[in-house]
């Protein structure tokens, strides 16, 4: 037993020495390697992921004068553009429409048009009584295969799903 309690007296600081200074040596190419990535060209070459990136996605106003729309004048792009026009067809306004949480219009009477991008949610809110909802219909779409035309919900005055926003070409 006291040969071997030798043994690792005489090994231990070795090994521990290595042990610290492979571990400083990883420390420091683990930095070089994320500096190394803040470089465009480099992390194109050194990262698969990056040569697989799209462009982003910008938004339009494509609808007619005086249309309620949630779109800022300087959103203008030649993409895609997504959006779904909701209606109140029962019940009173105004109601909150939120997209990905976000609040991004009023709906009231008439209807409203909401911009959005692949994936988003949007949904409703307000103040309604349980004894009568109101009821928000779908009227069109640009883009979208979900929410469809014509789909209707009932919405209490707490959030209330509409849909997400699932493009036509599976994008």
């Amino acid at each position: 037993m006291n040969f071997l309690q030798n043994w690792f007296k005489e090994w231990a600081p070795r090994v521990e020495r290595y042990l610290f200074g492979a571990a400083l040596i990883v420390v420091a190419l683990i930095v070089l390697s994320q500096i190394i990535m803040t470089n465009a060209r480099a992390r194109f070459f050194l990262n698969r992921t990056e040569s697989l990136e799209g462009r982003p996605y910008n938004w339009f106003e494509e609808v007619g004068p005086g249309a309620r729309t949630t779109a800022s004048p300087g959103q203008r792009a030649a993409d895609s553009i997504y959006w779904i026009e909701l209606g109140l067809r029962k019940g009173e306004g105004p109601l909150e429409v939120l997209c990905n949480g976000a609040p991004v219009g009023i709906l009231e009477a008439g209807n409203l048009i909401v911009y959005v991008n692949p994936g988003d949610i949007i949904e409703v809110r307000g103040e309604i009584t349980r004894e009568q909802p109101a009821v928000i219909e779908v009227v069109s779409t640009r883009g979208l295969s979900s929410p469809q035309v014509g789909t209707q919900v009932m919405a209490y005055g707490d959030y209330d799903l509409i849909g997400w926003a699932i493009p036509q070409n599976g994008e």
